[in-house]
């Protein structure tokens, strides 16, 4: 059997284990905890180097314009999944209960 991508829904999110549920409509069906592409999560352990800042406001401190040499970041967030995102289901060999979220929509 061939099962083309499908759209769903996020039900439940383990941002730890890179795992989600996820509601697919057209199959009124939850499929079980399936892995997540990594880029849609957190990002950990970002270093920077030579930054030129310009009109940011970080925290309580804004600053006109500035550079520094290194900024580093504990975790950073951007695209991160959150329950009740649409997002786009593949099959693994076809197969819907192996799926595999690939894309936020």
């Amino acid at each position: 059997m061939s099962t083309f991508p499908q759209a769903g829904i996020l039900t439940s999110l383990n941002v730890d284990s890179a795992e989600a549920k996820v509601a697919i409509p057209l199959f009124n069906f939850e499929t079980d905890w399936c892995p997540i592409s990594t880029h849609l999560l957190y990002q950990t352990d970002v270093e920077l180097s030579n930054v030129t800042l310009q009109n940011v406001q970080i925290g309580t401190v804004s600053s006109e314009s500035g550079t520094i040499e290194s900024l580093k970041a504990e975790k950073i967030k951007f695209s991160t999944l959150k329950v009740g995102d649409e997002v786009l289901l593949t099959f693994l060999n076809g197969d819907i209960h192996r799926p595999i979220v690939v894309a936020r929509l």
